[in-house]
Parts: C-alpha cells; sequence; structure tokens
C-alpha cells in the first residue's frame, strides 16, 4: 500500500498550491515518494503556468492534484517568501531533472525514460544512470554509447 508523501506546505497563488520548497527539498521529497512507490506527478511552474491555471479550471485542477507543484519562476519564490515561507527557492525544471537523475545513481532507482536524447544528456552529465526503456532501440543506443565511453 503507498503511504502519503509526507506534507509540504503549499503557498497559494491565485488559486495554485505552489509547494514551498527548495531544490533540495524536492529532491528529497521525489526521493520519498520513489521509495514508497507513491505514484502522482509533479508540476513545475511559473508565472505563465498560474496564469494559465487562473484562466482555465481544468489546468488549475492538474496543478493542485500534483504530488509537487515547484516554483520555477522567482514571481513564485517572492510570493512564498512574503508568506513566510523563507527557505524557499527557485526549482528550475531541468535542474530538478538532473538532480533527481543524479539521486537515482545514489539511491539505486531507475529513471523510467522514453526519451533516448533525455538519457543520452543525463549519461554525460552523471556517468551512473540506471535507465529503464520499454523500446529495445533506446536499449541498444544506450548500451552502445556507455561501451564507447
Amino acid at each position: 500500500m503507498n503511504s502519503p508523501l509526507p506534507t509540504c506546505p503549499r503557498v497559494n497563488v491565485l488559486g495554485v498550491g505552489i509547494s514551498a520548497l527548495n531544490r533540495p527539498l524536492a529532491v528529497k521529497l521525489v526521493v520519498e515518494a520513489v521509495q514508497r512507490r507513491q505514484r502522482g506527478y509533479i508540476c513545475v511552474t511559473g508565472v505563465h503556468g498560474v496564469m494559465e491555471s487562473y484562466d482555465d479550471e481544468q489546468v488549475r485542477a492538474i496543478h493542485n492534484r500534483a504530488l509537487l507543484v515547484t516554483p520555477d519562476g522567482m514571481p513564485m519564490v517572492w510570493v512564498g517568501k512574503l508568506q513566510g515561507h523563507r527557505a524557499m527557492g527557485r526549482v528550475y525544471g531541468p535542474d530538478l531533472m538532473l538532480d533527481v537523475c543524479e539521486a537515482s545513481g545514489r539511491h539505486g532507482f531507475p529513471v523510467n525514460d522514453n526519451c533516448s536524447s533525455l538519457s543520452m544528456a543525463a549519461i554525460v552529465v552523471m556517468g551512473s544512470l540506471k535507465i529503464w526503456s520499454p523500446f529495445e532501440n533506446t536499449r541498444l543506443l544506450l548500451n552502445s554509447t556507455l561501451r564507447r565511453s
């Protein structure tokens, strides 16, 4: 049975609950969710995502049902700090992806990847990423690349 994700306070920005966190805390919560086999998704959002959510109830619901809604933009961080979350920091999507890939190597869980270029970029940066892919051509490409390294 899945245990719930540890509570992360949220900052209300025009009806969107932005997680009051920073990069290290975001990675920690993702790792804990994987270890608990918690299903869900993460929204990485800034002003554009909040404005789309303000105009579209379905987009807002998608954000608010996410395990985490990371503040990918300084205006989100400023609102959080004004609401008393002093440790809140920007969590830029590509940085979070690389941090989670690196953490997957440390904690021994594979990254499910259906995009070989993403895998290749992560391997170049991390060097020790375990990748699971349902696509044979992706596995062949990754294996041949790793053998050449």
